[in-house]
């Protein structure tokens, strides 16, 4: 399945993870730190045009972080980078998104689900959303995990391969 993930960073390293909700078939409490997204089609390895990984994402950002969404969904339209990369055998598109802060960094945040988009009865909104640094992040990832690679490129492309002081 193709794959499409949101990373929302400020100029001072914080970036927006989810935590808790469902997903899957059958549905599973997510555990851990998740960067908002999900499929964008069922082949794994199917090359999307920009438009339809904004599009999608766009999609993913109403249904799992609500009002939250809103005010990001604002963000993708000022000429979001987009990177793609082959990760274990599937197309995976991050949409690397500069933004001001939402809330405090370090503070955690509840999701609206009241605001959210069509829910699918497999993906639920996350419960919580938190605006971490990417310090305090980069070591809780694996070197197989996708989020990982996304703020790997991040420290690379938008910090100068330094990750930023708090």
């Amino acid at each position: 399945m193709s794959k499409v993930y949101g990373v929302f960073y400020t100029k001072t390293g914080n970036v927006i993870f989810g935590v808790g909700g469902e997903s899957g078939n059958p549905p599973e409490k997510r555990s851990g730190l998740h960067l908002p997204g999900g499929g964008i089609s069922r082949k794994k390895d199917q090359h999307e045009s920009n438009a339809s990984v904004l599009s999608k994402l766009k999609v993913e950002l109403v249904e799992e972080l609500g009002s939250h969404g809103g005010q990001l969904l604002e963000c993708v339209e000022n000429n979001p980078e987009i990177q793609h990369y082959k990760l274990h055998g599937h197309a995976v598109y991050f949409v690397f998104v500069e933004i001001s802060l939402l809330f405090p960094p370090g503070l955690s945040q509840a999701v609206d689900w009241a605001a959210c988009g069509s829910i699918n009865k497999f993906d639920t909104p996350f419960e919580q959303l938190e605006f971490l640094h990417v310090s305090d992040v980069l070591t809780k990832f694996g070197d197989e995990d996708w989020p990982k690679t996304a703020l790997e490129h991040l420290v690379r492309q938008h910090f100068n391969g330094a990750v930023p002081e708090r």
